[in-house]
């Protein structure tokens, strides 16, 4: 059984959670309540002590959850795993505004997917605290 992930259930875990370090993810089914004009009412969630964001199995929409500035902050030094294809699409191929803030926080990267072979002088643009990243073909 798939459950849909809004973004009051993050707000929720991250008040009861306040020391959370790791998130791990897996649901490919879309947030349905999810709309541009939606987020300027919605409160910014903080991230303070995560470290790990593992995001290999999920759709886009919980990428945005959390490199979205309006929606969540993310402290720096973030080790991030996600497929190719995804972050190349929620960050419009590295050149998105919205994702930027965060993205910039990224430390460390698992990429899993074709594609992440030829990566492109903008995804390091994008990324300008990356240390280190590791690919893989499949998840």
């Amino acid at each position: 059984m798939n459950v849909l992930f809004q973004h009051d259930f993050f707000t929720k875990i991250s008040q009861a959670f306040l020391f959370l370090q790791k998130i791990t993810l897996e649901n490919f089914q879309s947030q349905n309540k999810k709309s541009d004009e939606d987020d300027q009412h919605l409160p910014i969630i903080e991230y303070s002590y995560l470290t790990e964001l593992r995001l290999l199995d999920v759709h886009d929409d919980y990428i945005e959850q959390f490199l979205f500035h309006s929606k969540s902050v993310l402290p720096n030094n973030i080790f991030l795993s996600v497929q190719y294809d995804s972050i190349q699409s929620v960050t419009n191929h590295f050149t998105r505004g919205q994702t930027r803030i965060n993205s910039a926080k990224i430390k460390h990267y698992f990429l899993a997917g074709p594609g992440q072979q030829y990566l492109s002088k903008d995804f390091y643009q994008y990324f300008p605290n990356l240390q280190s990243y590791n690919f893989s073909l499949t998840t």
